[in-house]
């Protein structure tokens, strides 16, 4: 691909991809947690064209904890990126909002900010563990977040997961958040709650346009 990332990409058998799943995950995440998450989405996105990549982070890229540094990472990987998702979409004829990206550790932090940065608009971000590195004015609407937390983990601490999550909720983020008890990384309990909240959970801009569209019948109506 390039001398950044790596891929495997899998698509659906005798069909045309409908969706587009990216998973860009935490350089510490084991492979067991990787295939469970690949299963678990196989199972119940059957259509969609799965793109696994993966950094080829530096041994003391793994070991980073700190703003100043992750902001080192963005910088490093954030363009590559953005490039590589939007020549997906292009290759699978994907829409935007048509397109979710999953994310865990270090990774959902770069792919946070790129979201809030608008350049990148997923219709859905999925991220464990994300660290809202620069705090945004705002984030785009096209882009629903459902964020997943441990409260015993690696990345960032319970005071920090409230901090960042009030500061979405003061910007009108069209988000949703759960924090479990279960140690950092992924376990069947917290990939199905990633599965309930991607199928279940309506984009609020969505809602919005519906209540928009009420309101002008009901005016054509008076």
């Amino acid at each position: 691909m390039n001398r950044i990332f790596t891929q495997h990409i899998l698509v659906p058998n005798h069909q045309s991809a409908q969706q587009l799943l990216v998973l860009f995950m935490d350089p510490n995440l084991p492979i067991e947690s990787i295939n469970l998450l690949l299963q678990k989405l196989t199972q119940h996105f059957p259509f969609a064209a799965i793109a696994l990549i993966q950094a080829r982070w530096t041994d003391e890229e793994k070991q980073i904890t700190q703003e100043k540094e992750m902001r080192s990472l963005i910088s490093k990987y954030s363009e590559s990126l953005v490039d590589y998702i939007k020549k997906l979409q292009e290759h699978f004829h994907i829409a935007s909002d048509a397109t979710a990206l999953i994310s865990s550790g270090l990774a959902s932090s770069i792919c946070l900010d790129l979201i809030a940065e608008k350049k990148l608009l997923p219709g859905r971000f999925i991220g464990l563990m994300p660290l809202l590195v620069n705090y945004p004015q705002h984030i785009s609407a096209q882009t629903t977040l459902h964020l997943f937390y441990n409260q015993d983990n690696p990345f960032i601490s319970l005071p920090r997961i409230h901090a960042d999550t009030q500061h979405l909720k003061e910007i009108d983020t069209d988000f949703t958040y759960d924090i479990f008890e279960h140690p950092y990384p992924f376990n069947d309990e917290i990939l199905e709650s990633m599965i309930k909240r991607i199928l279940n959970t309506i984009p609020l801009r969505i809602i919005r346009e519906v209540h928009k569209s009420q309101s002008k019948d009901d005016k054509t109506w008076s």
